[in-house]
Order: C-alpha cells, then sequence, then structure tokens
C-alpha cells in the first residue's frame, strides 16, 4: 500500500509539471519540513544500537514507535536467529538473515521505475491527445476560389451589374459580406448558360496562414489587368477596341475565406451548379469579388484569355486560341475567320 502512494505521488510530480507548463503556468514546490531526520523506514529495534552513537536526538525523536504487532515479529525473529545459532554453534550471520534486519530505503529502485514508467504513459498519453488535437483543429479555415470565363452575350449585362454592386456594396461584418456573396452567386447562376470558362480551388489551411494566401491569390488576380477603374478613374486610358479581339469575353473571380465548407466541389469542369454551390457561405470571414475587363470599350479575346488565365479550363469549343493554317497568324475561334488572311478558323 505505501508503494502505491508512493508511485502515485511520484506520478503526480511528474505530470503536473508537464500539463501545466503547456500553459504557461507554473506548479513545484517540495513538501514537508527541512528537518535531518532520517530517510529509511524503521523496521526493527535492533539497528538503534548501531547507530545511537552517531545521531542526533531529533533524528531519533522523528522515528516512529514500533507498533505491539512489530514488536511481537521482532522478538520472534530474534529467538529462530538464537536457535539458529545455537545449533550452528558459531554466530555467522547469514545474508538472509541481513536482509531480514536491514531497514528499507523509502526511495526504493522499484518505486522509480514505478514512477518513471507512470509519468512516461502520462506523457505519451498527452502527446497522442496534442496531436490529435492538431489534426482536428489546426486546419479548419478554408481559401475558395472560383473563376468563370462568360461569353458575349453575358458580357456587357454581368458588366453593369457588377459595376452596380462595387458601388453599393457593404463587407464591414460577416454578415453583410455573406449577403454579398449571396447576391453574386444569385447572379452568375443567372448566366449560368453562357460560361465558356471554368476554374476553382480549394485551399485548407489555418487562420494566419489562410489570411495571408487569401490576399496573395487576390493581388495575384487583380494583378492580371493594368487599371482598376472601379476605385479609382471612371475610364481607363487609352482604350481602343480593334476587330481582331471580337465581340469579347468576360472573366469573374470570387474569393472567400473562412471555416471549412460543407460542401466540395465537382470533379470534373462541367459541374458547374455544384461549384456555384460550393461557394456558398453565411459569414466569410473574408470576401472579394475581381472581374475583367471592367469597360464595355476594352475587349478580351479568348486568345488572351487564354494567354492571361492559363489555369481556366475550356468547356466547348466555340472559343479558343487558334493558329490559322494558312498565314501562321494566333487569333482567337470567335472570329469565325483569320483577320490577317480571311481564311475560316
Amino acid at each position: 500500500m505505501v508503494r502505491l502512494l508512493l508511485a502515485s505521488a511520484l506520478a503526480l510530480a511528474f505530470v503536473a509539471p508537464a500539463f501545466a507548463q503547456s500553459t504557461g503556468g507554473r506548479v513545484g514546490g517540495f513538501g514537508g519540513s527541512s528537518s535531518s531526520g532520517s530517510s529509511y523506514r524503521y523496521r526493527s529495534p535492533t539497528s538503534s544500537s548501531s547507530s545511537s552513537s552517531s545521531s542526533s536526538s531529533s533524528s531519533s525523536a522523528s522515528r516512529p514507535l514500533p507498533t505491539y504487532e512489530e514488536q511481537q515479529a521482532t522478538a520472534e525473529r530474534r529467538r529462530v536467529w538464537r536457535e539458529t545459532h545455537e545449533e550452528r554453534g558459531a554466530p555467522t550471520v547469514t545474508p538472509e538473515e541481513l536482509r531480514a534486519f536491514e531497514r528499507e530505503p523509502y526511495w526504493s529502485s522499484r518505486s522509480l521505475e514505478d514512477g518513471a514508467a507512470v509519468a512516461g504513459g502520462a506523457f505519451f498519453f498527452a502527446l497522442v491527445l496534442y496531436l490529435i488535437g492538431w489534426l482536428i483543429f489546426a486546419k479548419r479555415h478554408e481559401v475558395r476560389r472560383l473563376s468563370l470565363g462568360f461569353g458575349p452575350r453575358s458580357r456587357v449585362e454581368l458588366q453593369e451589374r457588377l459595376r452596380t454592386l462595387a458601388r453599393d456594396a457593404k463587407t464591414a461584418t460577416p454578415q453583410q459580406r455573406g449577403a454579398l456573396l449571396a447576391e453574386v452567386l444569385s447572379l452568375l447562376r443567372a448566366h449560368r448558360d453562357d460560361v465558356r470558362y471554368v476554374a476553382w480551388q480549394a485551399i485548407p489551411t489555418r487562420q494566419e496562414a489562410g489570411v495571408k494566401r487569401f490576399f496573395a491569390l487576390a493581388s495575384e488576380l487583380r494583378a492580371r489587368y493594368r487599371h482598376e477603374t472601379t476605385t479609382g478613374a471612371r475610364t481607363a486610358p487609352d482604350l481602343t477596341y480593334r476587330a481582331e479581339e471580337g465581340p469579347g469575353l468576360l472573366v469573374v473571380s470570387v474569393l472567400t475565406f473562412g471555416a471549412l465548407g460543407k460542401h466540395a466541389f465537382g470533379k470534373t469542369p462541367r459541374e458547374l451548379d455544384l461549384a456555384l454551390f460550393a461557394m456558398e457561405q453565411p459569414f466569410p470571414e473574408g470576401f472579394e469579388l475581381i472581374w475583367s475587363p471592367s469597360e464595355q470599350a476594352d475587349r478580351l479575346s479568348s486568345a488572351e484569355l487564354e494567354a492571361l488565365y492559363p489555369e481556366l479550363q475550356r468547356l466547348d469549343d466555340t472559343v479558343g486560341r487558334v493558329v490559322c493554317r494558312a498565314c501562321g497568324a494566333v487569333h482567337p475561334r470567335e472570329l469565325g475567320r483569320c483577320p490577317a488572311c480571311g481564311r475560316p478558323s
């Protein structure tokens, strides 16, 4: 029973600092007085004769008095010892007798081993809990991106509606950002039949790294064009429409940052409805809406789109970058014929 209590105390002495240290607190100290009393457990009164000349009165007074049962056991051992030595005829002490009369230390090697085993088990259990918690809660945020390339039939209307949204948008709170996101997704669904290109991403991350990834991705998309007319001048300088650019396409990108999405994107680019559904989020921590071109006089052909947005995947063969077999000129497929030589695409 005493060994069990000592092992428990030692286990708490090892485990308590390990758990407290993880929260920045402190637990420690050393219980009991600082007297120089004996660190051994008293077992036999015969040992007092060999140490009475060197022990102090304070150390002898700190020893516990033997009980009646211990006194009877000691008397029995003495009787057996006398009878054994009288039969042998010589007062020789055997190793077994020495072990029977020696005093056992409080901190034996067995108790230290038990305490170390308990402390090691507790440390391993705490490590497993930490790893499980890290796997569950470490990457609880996600950066999501959806980019759609619309054809010329929807370009003008989308440009006007997006400009109005940008002028009247309120994004100060997660609720306002969620409402704006829902309105944008509803607008994109209304023109889903005119989508020619698509790309999406879902990046699980931790919150600190996710914020940097979100702004880096938004900056990279905004770097695809030179002038941002919705926040500065109403029109960009030197806007000249060229016939070889065709009727023009429009790329709209939606970025969100927040908790892990409940719905996953599809496995093929044609699962557009599933992609729009996966972008829904009621209270996003971050929201960014980017589109290009923003001016009607500025045109983006499919040939230019595939050069500026190589990650977008084409959904049909009505658009794309084409090389003329006759003259080798590069032109967009939506023109129908090569602007240099007039050969049909």
